[in-house]
């Protein structure tokens, strides 16, 4: 059983203070979806490659073994010239490669596993790869990316649309930050992502077409060797195209609090970091506050159950206190949870928790909730639980009806 108790309401949210570039940006928590920080965060834009992170979500959902080997078939290979594109209205299927594009140099009929696969797709940005992973996962590229687009969908994200796997333009691909943050809050809940988009490079291996050779991570987050090396970074994916500019999407890890930061619209792809690690450090940077939400000593809570002696009365055995940074503050909501009871309750057994939500009843803490005397069944509604009971109170009632109405009638005519 689950009774609202209160409504928690407190000042509101601390925004981080950062300077961005990008046209939009936002910062979330990668554990509550909380909002950290917000520029135009559902303004609508083109993701460009960064769409690969929604691609590589939806197939590990339908994909198991990643050392299954693959068969790259050639209409997963086709590429066209984004000026015939333009010329022809974007009539062609929009998943064709353009020539300039990024790919992880995958040929007719060569056959990889899906691990090298995934991993072109995301270190080096092959839209390629990105093809052959959608047509293995669902037979069909166009039928892929009809079905990532409901899985976006359900998933909340409602300003999103994708054409194909790779974010190659089309002008009804698009998305928004915050939709790009739920997308990669989902994906890196899948171990095999997160290993994957850390990766500092990968050997893809010889093949029935080529030689081995090692691919290196595109992301600057990661490269020790870059001016935007970032030490708390998970990485993720980058993106680029003239009609989006320079986009990213990161995470960053840092006292067991994962944030992701989503920029689009970046002028350069310098830019693009330069934002992304000012939203991390301003939010690192912050300390940890506490609140006294409940009192031990001073709140006594009541559960009225059917059949017992008395009321249950419950209380806390510690204070209730609320940990939080200054842009993550939420206005929250308790609830009383009431456990599954049995007769006799003794005192100090644990009878249920105080659940502490935020808006969108995610818990955040609970507390439990301990008897403070000892409950049992009232005398009457045992004995009413006994048929041998009810039968003997049905037999009196029909006796009184029977035999004692006719005598109280004499008694009235006398």
């Amino acid at each position: 059983m689950r009774l609202t108790y209160l409504l928690l309401a407190f000042a509101p949210v601390l925004a981080l203070d950062v300077q961005v570039v990008s046209k939009s940006a936002v910062l979330i928590n990668a554990d509550s979806g909380a909002v950290l920080y917000d520029k135009q965060k559902d303004r609508v834009a083109y993701p460009a490659s960064i769409t690969k992170i929604a691609t590589a979500l939806y197939a590990l959902k339908q994909i198991d073994d990643l050392d299954k080997m693959v068969v790259c078939p050639s209409e997963c290979l086709v590429k066209i010239s984004p000026k015939v594109k333009v010329a022809h209205n974007y009539t062609h299927p929009s998943h064709w490669l353009e020539y300039d594009g990024t790919t992880f140099g995958v040929l007719k009929n060569e056959v990889l596993p899906l691990s090298s696969l995934f991993h072109g797709m995301m270190l080096v940005s092959g839209n390629d790869a990105a093809n052959v992973i959608a047509h293995h996962a669902s037979g069909d590229v166009l039928a892929f990316t009809a079905g990532l687009n409901g899985f976006v969908s359900s998933i909340g994200c409602s300003n999103t649309q994708f054409k194909n796997p790779h974010g190659l333009h089309h002008p009804e691909h698009y998305t928004t930050a915050h939709d790009m943050a739920c997308i990669t809050r989902e994906a890196l809940k899948d171990a095999r992502f997160r290993k994957i988009v850390s990766a500092l490079s990968h050997e893809r291996p010889k093949t029935n077409k080529q030689a081995k050779r090692v691919i290196n991570q595109a992301n600057r987050l990661l490269r020790k060797a870059t001016n935007f090396y970032y030490e708390k970074a998970l990485g993720i994916k980058t993106g680029y195209h003239s009609k989006a500019g320079y986009t990213l999407v990161a995470a960053a890890e840092h006292d067991g609090r994962t944030l992701i930061a989503v920029v689009l619209g970046s002028p350069n792809p310098q830019q693009r970091y330069r934002d992304a690690i000012n939203l991390f450090d301003a939010a690192f940077a912050e300390k940890q506050e506490k609140r006294l939400l409940f009192r031990a000593d001073e709140n006594t809570f009541r559960h009225v159950i059917k059949g017992a002696n008395t009321a249950l009365l419950a209380d806390l055995k510690e204070d209730v206190w609320y940990n939080f940074y200054p842009s993550e503050e939420a206005n929250l909501r308790s609830f009383l949870h009431w456990n599954e009871l049995t007769f006799p309750i003794e005192r100090d057994s644990c009878v249920g928790e105080v659940v502490i939500c935020d808006e969108q009843e995610n818990r955040i803490l609970a507390a439990p909730l301990f008897a403070k005397s000892q409950v049992r069944l009232s005398l009457w509604y045992r004995l009413s639980r006994h048929r041998v009971f009810l039968a003997c109170m049905a037999l009196g009632f029909i006796f009184v009806i029977v035999f004692a109405q006719p005598r109280f009638r004499k008694l009235i005519k006398r």
